[in-house]
Order: structure tokens, then C-alpha cells, then sequence
């Protein structure tokens, strides 16, 4: 039997956070009951820790592996998540990228192939909503960390984040692989990168409201040096990449 959405693969980048790991994968099973769905986490430590909360969570999934990536940076691991989205399921449709601190809502995965299919994006984002501490400092709480930008459903010139992106087997086919530059393996900026390829390549770029992540802020993130040190970060590589 084809099981519905059985094209459809979701990735998920993890470094040292199980317990984030685990809460993901809770609120993502109740997603994937029924649906043909395949889930590929891609360790970069490389350790014991994540493959042991696959393993133990892994009887709530159609399919779902440990993929250790051995080159570091953030972009090698999308990449390696690509291949092996390839490798399980080829002439995949969709490739949805979660960050391992997120959690998903209920009709996430619906709203996002809905938006896709409505709009035949090449690339579709949805909000990422931060949550903070009870104590979080003022340039924190109106911060990205608090509350990222938000679009109506629809078409738009640009997006977010990779956390909650949705990219379609047709962006792959306008900019070639790798689908994300390793020279921002490390810096960041490997997402903005792909959506202004995408765009320059004539690529439909559209915004889901209704598919939201839910994603905790941790308190070493939102110390004023913290902050002010992500946004030169951030500012430098736009600049660079436009």
C-alpha cells in the first residue's frame, strides 16, 4: 500500500541536545500517524546520545534513522540531509528542515503542503515563536528570539530561517547542488543564501502563518552581548550574500 505523503521527508540537524531532540519528536509523531513520512535526524557530535532518543522514540514512526555527519557545519549537515533524502526517497517531492530545539503544532504538516501545492513554491516558510524566560531583559523580548516576522499566507520576496522550511524538489532543479554553500558552514547565513538563489533563479517563494514552531530561547542567547553579537553576525553575511 502507498502510504499518503510517502514523497515527503522531513530532516532534522542535531548537536548536543537530546532532551530538545526528544521533546521534538513527541509533538512530531502525532503529525506522521498514518503518513508515509521519513524522518532522518543528522547527528553532528556523532555520539550515542541522539541515536538512543531515535531509537527509543522510534516506534512512533513510519521510518525514521540516525544519520552520523562526521564534517562540521551547519551547512554540511543540510547537505548530508539532502543525500540521504536522495538515498530513502528518491524522486522525493518535499524536504521539510526542523531545527532539534523546535516543536511543532497540531495541522503543522497540512498547512505546509497546502501552502506548497497552492502557491507551487519552491520554497515555503512558516513562523518560528520564540519563547522566553519569565525574566528575559527588554532588548531580548523584542528581539528574533521573541517574535520573528510574519507574512499573511501567501506569496513573498523572502523568509526567514531554515527552522519550519519547506523545499520543494523544484528548487533543487533551479540552483543545483549543493543545495546550501559550505562557506557558511560555520557563520550562518546558509538559508538567506538559498532564498535569494532561489529568487534569482525565478524560484516562487511563499509564507504559511497557520504551520507554527514553537521554539524556547535559551538565557546564554539573550544577554545583551549575545544579542548585539548576533545581529553584526547576521547584518555582516546579508550585506556579503546581496
Amino acid at each position: 500500500m502507498t502510504l499518503p505523503h510517502s514523497d515527503v521527508v522531513i530532516g532534522i540537524p542535531t548537536y548536543r541536545r537530546p532532551a530538545l531532540l526528544g521533546i521534538l519528536l513527541k509533538t512530531l509523531a502525532p503529525e506522521l500517524s498514518g503518513s508515509g513520512v521519513k524522518v532522518i535526524v543528522a547527528d553532528n557530535d556523532c555520539g550515542t546520545e541522539a541515536p538512543a532518543v531515535v531509537s527509543d522514540q522510534s516506534s512512533s514512526f513510519w521510518h525514521i534513522e540516525c544519520l552520523p555527519v562526521h564534517e562540521r557545519g551547519v551547512s554540511q549537515v543540510r547537505n548530508a540531509i539532502v543525500a540521504a533524502a536522495d538515498r530513502c526517497s528518491p524522486g522525493w517531492r518535499c524536504l521539510i528542515m526542523l531545527d532539534d530545539d523546535g516543536r511543532v503544532t497540531p495541522g503543522w504538516l497540512g498547512a505546509l503542503l497546502k501552502t506548497a501545492s497552492r502557491f507551487g513554491a519552491d520554497l515555503v516558510g512558516g513562523p518560528v515563536e520564540g519563547e522566553l524566560p519569565d525574566r528575559a531583559n527588554l532588548l531580548a523580548r523584542h528581539s528574533l528570539f521573541a517574535r520573528r516576522r510574519r507574512w499573511p499566507t501567501g506569496v513573498v520576496s523572502s523568509l526567514n530561517t531554515t527552522q519550519n522550511l519547506l523545499i520543494s524538489c523544484s528548487a533543487v532543479d533551479k540552483v543545483g547542488r549543493p543545495l546550501f554553500r559550505n562557506d557558511y558552514g560555520a557563520s550562518g547565513g546558509e538559508d538567506y543564501d538559498l532564498f535569494r538563489r532561489v529568487a534569482r533563479a525565478g524560484g516562487v517563494l511563499a509564507w504559511c502563518d497557520e504551520a507554527v514552531v514553537i521554539e524556547p530561547a535559551p538565557a546564554d542567547r539573550l544577554t545583551h552581548r549575545a544579542l548585539l553579537s548576533r545581529y553584526a553576525t547576521t547584518g555582516a553575511y546579508m550585506s556579503l550574500i546581496d
